[in-house]
């Protein structure tokens, strides 16, 4: 008996750790072999966690049988265990998935994504979709190998000796130590496993299934929050004193009092592509002419790495939620401002467009309850228009916008998200940038996206609305592509926010504004160069206005991004502390910059729990 269980343990322990060696081999581009290879040694005691749990319930049903006096069906654990070996291999397979997209470990969000999986489906070629069949197929198949070879039945009955009750009696104790991480003050936590300051290698010490059930507990949670690290009184007072630094005092950049505002949200526009920006020249001629004539906002972050949260920070003013997507609640979401509704309460006409499935990710009753009067999406296009996995193409959507705005009644408000520079990058020709790596088709898409931005403006300039007329062009996030940066840190998040368009004051055209901010901070921006009322937007900020707090506020699940004047940093949830910062910067722990970051994300966290 001893030997199965021993052989069990060993088994796991070889399973998970071919796993971690294969994540390091594709993820790991440091190429210092001496400061990975410890991971295997860290990561082995989550592992360890990871195998009390599956062994547990072996245990409860052997001492049963062992008490009734009858034997457990050796069969029965076989089956078990064959069970837990393919299920984990599921998930440790499609945590190589997520993270080669996301650049973070499976989560309770990616699971969530689960339940559209057409539309998952829309981010690969149909080549890489079988590829990735083949590629499961054969793991699934070497994993069974494997099994068959290594695998111990359960011995078929167990003799009642003073022995065999000794072991079952203390094997729990072992099982739960395992379970727990050991005998330390706290249990098992991902900080534990942590060694290096390299987010890869900590990464790859973490175990995928122990991380996703964690992940899922506390994303489910509906009570606590996660994110609190000090008194609820401080933090809001936190909050409180970073509202309180704006003013009333801010330039007036529109030459009209009621502008036609158009917003067009562009699908992984990161900062890398726009030479305007500092990024590569020759992707975005066409948004970089713009930028020339334009205000432009040039140090501003995507508080979200996922469409669903840009949308949301754009229009509602709301940052990316750790865990959760919150415009997939439609009770939740409903309760927010909404610069739509606004709009609309002002006399204006209202459209929303997008060129896929209205309804992704809730996109369908979420648009309706902002105050969109219409929402046309990929169903209103006929066969012809040019189409890619994701939907209708860039071009052929922002045409059918200016066609319609034609019979809209001004002033109108309209916003229209992009799609085009998405995986699988499937774009109509001419090819702009050859090449079939990642890097050239993201490249490629976003210069198709560009090209329909300069026929878009090339028309809409001929408009009769288009001289009392503000554009405003944002992205919902950035992207790892084209230059691999990892969305962790800020220079991963970096995004353009311009403003263009007759309604702007010449005196503005061509000027650039440094102020940090998120797109989350659009609203505000926006509503108050209308004098209107921005209650409700308490997590949006006047980028405008010289005393409004110049910082950036970037959550990925378990880490919190914030860049401010002094420089950024990166505080860890799971080992509460700052584990990366910008050369530089002496900041602490309890440097007022970490305490207002760390305020941030607990009391908007809190606030996403209460609605």
């Amino acid at each position: 008996m001893l030997r199965y269980y021993l052989r069990l343990l060993f088994h796991y322990l070889a399973f998970f750790a071919i796993w971690r060696i294969f994540f390091l081999f594709l993820f790991d581009r440091t190429g210092d072999v001496a400061d990975a290879w410890p991971s295997l040694l860290h990561g082995a005691r989550m592992d360890i966690s990871v195998i009390g749990y599956i062994v547990l319930p072996i245990w409860i049903f052997q001492a049963v049988s062992q008490l009734a006096s009858k034997s457990f069906p050796s069969k029965i654990a076989t089956f078990y265990h064959w069970t837990i070996l393919i299920v984990s291999t599921l998930m440790l397979f499609g945590n190589l998935i997520i993270f080669h997209y996301w650049g973070i470990l499976l989560n309770y969000r990616a699971i969530t994504y689960l339940s559209q999986p057409k539309e998952v489906l829309s981010s690969v070629s149909t080549g890489q979709i079988i590829l990735l069949i083949l590629a499961l197929a054969l793991v699934l198949f070497v994993t069974i190998r494997l099994m068959r070879k290594l695998y111990v039945p359960l011995p078929v009955s167990i003799p009642s000796t003073k022995y065999t009750w000794v072991f079952l009696g203390f094997l729990p104790l072992f099982l739960l130590l395992g379970i727990r991480g050991g005998w330390q003050k706290l249990p098992i936590n991902e900080s534990l496993v942590y060694y290096s300051e390299k987010p890869v290698l900590n990464y790859a010490s973490v175990n995928p299934v122990w991380h996703l059930a964690y992940d899922a507990r506390m994303a489910l949670d509906k009570n606590d929050n996660p994110f609190t690290t000090m008194d609820p009184k401080i933090a809001a007072a936190e909050m409180t004193a970073w509202r309180n630094q704006q003013s009333d005092s801010f330039p007036k950049i529109l030459t009209i009092n009621r502008p036609n505002v158009v917003v067009i949200i562009l699908e992984s526009f990161t900062a890398d592509i726009v030479a305007g920006l500092g990024g590569e020249s020759g992707i975005t001629p066409n948004l970089d002419s713009l930028i020339q004539h334009g205000l432009l906002f040039e140090n501003i972050y995507s508080t979200g790495f996922r469409t669903d949260q840009g949308i949301v920070s754009v229009l509602n003013g709301w940052p990316a939620t750790p865990f959760h997507s919150i415009i997939r609640s439609e009770d939740k979401c409903s309760r927010l401002p909404s610069i739509g509704q606004t709009f609309s309460k002002n006399g204006y006409s209202t459209t929303f467009y997008y060129g896929g499935e209205s309804n992704f990710s809730n996109l369908n009753s979420y648009v309706r309850a902002q105050g969109f009067q219409t929402l046309v999406d990929g169903s209103f296009f006929d066969d012809a228009a040019a189409r890619g996995q994701w939907g209708v193409h860039d071009q052929a959507v922002l045409l059918r916008q200016l066609d319609d705005l034609d019979k809209l009644h001004q002033p109108f408000f309209s916003t229209v998200v992009t799609l085009s520079n998405h995986e699988p990058f499937d774009v109509p020709p001419p090819v702009r940038f050859s090449g079939e790596d990642q890097s050239s088709k993201f490249r490629n898409a976003a210069a198709y996206t560009d090209a329909s931005l300069g026929i878009y403006f090339e028309q809409a300039a001929k408009k009769n609305w288009f001289k009392n007329t503000l554009f405003v062009l944002v992205a919902d996030h950035a992207h790892e592509l084209p230059q691999h940066k990892n969305i962790i840190y800020p220079e991963g998040r970096r995004i353009p926010l311009l403003f263009y368009g007759p309604a702007l004051s010449a005196s503005f055209q061509g000027t650039r504004c440094s102020k940090l901010g998120g797109h989350q901070d659009l609203p505000v921006t926006l509503l108050k160069q209308l004098s209107w009322p921005i209650d409700g937007y308490g997590w949006s900020k006047n980028l405008l206005d010289q005393a409004a707090p110049s910082s950036a506020y970037l959550p990925i699940e378990t880490y919190l991004g914030w860049v401010c004047e002094k420089g950024w940093l990166l505080w860890s949830v799971q080992q509460k502390r700052i584990v990366e910062h910008s050369k530089g910067w002496k900041v602490s722990d309890n440097d007022t910059e970490t305490i207002r970051a760390r305020a941030f994300m607990q009391q908007q966290y809190d606030e996403y729990l209460k609605y």
